[in-house]
């Protein structure tokens, strides 16, 4: 991602236009082919040997350097620091101290008792002396990506930054093919955000979407769950985006569509799932099945109308050896609002198959806990999590089934 400075835009009147790259310039092709190259070499060394190779790049002070250089930070990992070192610096503190009190009579003296007490070299102890700290974590891997890719990846962290300072979002999806359409609100539940989404006359998919300026906390796991969303859109070949962005302290509407030169660094729909989701599916259906009452859980594909012009894209689908389907819908912290139009939903809709988890996060709000409890009088299958459900509470919250019928 790239940082508030990072960002390139313009405001005219009401609108911000942010200033994209050409993806066919062969100057910014071959940088980012550069910089890749530097990093790769890098692996294995220290952040600050790197750092100061580019901070001696003749081109270092531009912008687009910059931020090229941010999202190939991005795409390594770092070791972790070593709490040992903390220790041997405050040791050495205290050597040299004592040394000093002794009135030794040059520093070569000095350097020669110092290294006869560590038993490593002066020089040594002068690279080893700071090791912990954040510029001197050694670099363990990094992503490869090619100039031409950086290019565009750049692109899209522009937008992705104003997305950070969105008030509100909408989408529209021109794919008219039913299975990428699922796999697209799919992803969007997995990156937990919900939205109200409805089909335009047009034939267009819609998705308003909070932004993360209109959540009262989590701001930034909010954001960035809608920034790991967006270049799922770019996967689809016609979108457009409106959104309502904070600059300062004024409001300015950014408008862009699928015509603009940004191309998605995810490669497709498939393999992704969070590791959470990962974690349960694979415990629950482990189990053997006289545990898991016959029931199988799948990642959820399929939408249900709820009628009301409401809509579930479930997290996950749990199938009974007879046929019998329940459905699993997560709401998170910040999903309060959607929480209430499911329920008054599903007050109308006796009988939907469809389970909802709370958040205790969300379940303990003063303003939620009266409507989870009128709730349940109603008859909705609701039961809370902390981070995520366990396999034994959705066992204990799915219905028993006799001769192929569910039983509540």
């Amino acid at each position: 991602m790239l940082t508030k400075d990072l960002l390139k835009y313009t405001r005219r009147e009401s609108r911000v236009h942010p200033k994209y790259l050409k993806p066919t310039d062969k100057d910014l092709i071959q940088l980012g082919d550069e910089l890749a190259g530097l990093y790769r070499a890098h692996v294995g060394q220290s952040w600050k040997e790197l750092n100061d190779q580019l901070k001696a790049h003749p081109e270092s002070s531009d912008a687009v350097f910059q931020g090229f250089g941010k999202l190939l930070e991005d795409r390594c990992t770092f070791g972790e620091a070593d709490e040992a070192f903390e220790g041997q610096r405050w040791q050495w503190f205290e050597w040299s101290r004592a040394l000093r009190a002794e009135g030794l009579p040059s520093r070569a003296a000095f350097e020669e008792e110092m290294t006869k007490k560590s038993g490593r070299s002066f020089g040594v102890m002068q690279d080893q002396l700071y090791a912990d700290l954040p510029e001197f974590r050694s670099i363990q891997t990094f992503e490869e990506i090619s100039g031409e890719a950086l290019v565009h990846r750049y692109n899209a962290a522009q937008i992705q930054g104003l997305l950070l300072r969105a008030q509100k979002i909408r989408f529209s999806i021109f794919e008219k093919d039913l299975v990428t359409r699922r796999r697209l609100l799919q992803k969007l539940r997995f990156c937990r955000l919900l939205a109200e989404f409805v089909e335009n006359p047009e034939g267009a998919l819609v998705l308003e979407i909070s932004g993360p300026l209109s959540m009262f906390d989590q701001v930034q796991s909010y954001g960035m769950r809608l920034c790991q969303f967006f270049p799922y859109v770019l996967l689809m070949p016609k979108w457009e985006l409106e959104a309502t962005v904070k600059l300062g302290e004024n409001y300015y509407d950014l408008k862009i569509d699928s015509s603009k030169p940004i191309r998605s660094h995810y490669r497709s729909f498939s393999g992704y799932i969070p590791e959470e989701f990962q974690a349960f599916m694979k415990a629950f259906n482990a189990l053997p099945t006289a545990e898991r009452k016959d029931w199988k859980v799948e990642e959820g594909q399929e939408h249900l109308n709820l009628g009301q012009q409401c809509y579930s894209f479930p997290d996950l689908t749990l199938r009974h050896g007879t046929g019998v389907v329940r459905h699993l819908e997560l709401f998170h912290k910040w999903h309060e609002g959607e929480l209430r139009k499911r329920i008054s939903v599903l007050s109308e809709v006796k009988e939907a198959p469809l389970m909802l988890g709370i958040s205790q996060d969300l379940a303990k709000e003063s303003s939620v806990e009266g409507l989870l409890a009128r709730a349940k009088e109603t008859g909705i299958s609701i039961f809370t999590f902390r981070q995520f459900p366990t396999v034994k509470a959705i066992l204990t919250y799915l219905p028993k089934v006799k001769s192929g019928t569910a039983v509540v």
